[in-house]
């Protein structure tokens, strides 16, 4: 049945069929056996790598799985692939149903001989964030597990959150006048979470940052972000919560959201997991009017080029992934992927030759070195090479 699929020949219900096979820990031996074989088959020297073999065999039948069992749910995941006529796909299976890899070209598993693996390995990225107070003093958060203050408003550093109080001083004692604004960044390879001043809460991934009042004392609560936030808005009806990402405005009473703002994506996603937001731009297209959209859970804001479109049904799980601990990707090309990397492990990339345009979907624990995240590009004949804090992807 491998074969079968390999060569695109299968049915659905064998498909299916492969999928419970695949999810059957007892079969780990037997798959294991098969790929090596099928590795063997295309190694002309006989010398591809053990070692590297049993990192992507741990990818494919997912022993370790993230140090915990599969949930039912994904155990019920069925995934489909479109194969092109011609092509032979090569393709990555965990039993939970967690990776599936798919190629676009026709190429056949990849010779890997000994000698092209580099040994080397970079750690995943961690809590770390730095806070920039009102007096403009810098504060790293790592090194700072403490509890200190901002004019009126007590702030406690600890567990890789930061919570902010106003005290014994009622939010209503103070004037908008009286305000002074807090911003936290993460740096590439860091993440963190902060409780503001109304109790919303807040997960800023690597390379991103907000802004925001120490306490929300006008008839809104505003704040500035930079990258990917997400976002869980305590419920106001007289005092919206107001987010504002480049030219883009997200307006909310109470809900959970997640906004990704990169400058170096395509486009700004907004995706609504509950409640209602409305998406606006910031500057009006044709001088007469201003774009704006409300978005229903499980849907999706995109924009780009100046436009708003709308993606309905919006793959909530894979949006809030980072959040959760994971490294996910969908339909997406070796460049999107190594954006993620290189914000998360706090690398820069570069590529020898022309980025190869096979695209992947995959999920990969953020807690994993990188060496787990560049395993799967092995069965597409994509190697990786790593050189201090750069890796170099060789098609």
């Amino acid at each position: 049945m491998l074969k079968g699929h390999m060569a695109g020949t299968l049915t659905e219900q064998e498909l299916e069929e492969l999928q419970l096979l695949m999810n059957d820990e007892q079969n780990a031996e037997v798959i294991r056996n098969l790929l090596a074989e099928m590795m063997e088959e295309e190694v002309t020297d006989n010398a591809y790598d053990a070692e590297r073999f049993d990192l992507v065999f741990n990818n494919v039948v997912g022993i370790d799985r993230f140090n915990k069992p599969a949930s039912q749910k994904n155990k019920r995941r069925i995934f489909k692939i479109k194969w092109l006529r011609y092509a032979a796909a090569a393709f990555v299976i965990l039993v939970a149903g967690v990776y599936f890899l798919s190629q676009k070209s026709i190429k056949p598993f990849p010779k890997i001989p000994a000698t092209t693996v580099t040994v080397s390995d970079l750690p995943p990225g961690s809590n770390k964030a730095m806070l920039t107070l009102s007096n403009g003093k810098k504060i790293d958060l790592i090194s700072s597990q403490d509890t200190f203050s901002d004019g009126n408003v007590n702030i406690k550093n600890a567990n890789g959150e930061l919570i902010y109080n106003l005290g014994n001083i009622p939010s209503s004692g103070a004037t908008e006048t009286d305000v002074v604004y807090n911003t936290v960044t993460t740096p590439r390879g860091g993440q963190y979470k902060l409780s503001l001043p109304d109790g919303t809460r807040v997960w800023l991934n690597a390379s991103s940052s907000i802004t925001f009042p120490t306490a929300f004392n006008s008839n809104k609560r505003s704040v500035d972000i930079t990258g990917e936030v997400y976002f869980e808005v305590v419920h106001n009806t007289a005092k919206p919560f107001f987010v504002h990402v480049n030219e883009m405005e997200v307006e909310v009473l109470g809900t959970h959201f997640n906004i990704n703002g990169y400058a170096d994506e395509e486009m700004m996603k907004t995706t609504l997991l509950e409640g209602s937001v409305m998406v606006r731009l910031n500057q009006k297209m044709d001088n007469s009017r201003l774009q704006s959209i409300i978005l229903k859970p499980g849907e999706q804001a995109q924009i780009m080029d100046k436009n708003i479109k709308v993606q309905p049904g919006a793959d909530l799980e894979q949006t809030v992934a980072w959040k959760n601990g994971v490294t996910s990707f969908k339909n997406a090309d070796i460049k999107t992927i190594m954006r993620q990397v290189s914000r998360w492990y706090d690398v820069d990339v570069a590529y020898e030759g022309t980025a190869p345009a096979t695209t992947f979907n995959g999920e990969v624990s953020r807690q994993a070195n990188v060496s787990k995240v560049l395993s799967i590009f092995d069965f597409a004949g994509i190697r990786c090479r790593i050189e201090g804090k750069k890796i170099v992807v060789m098609p």
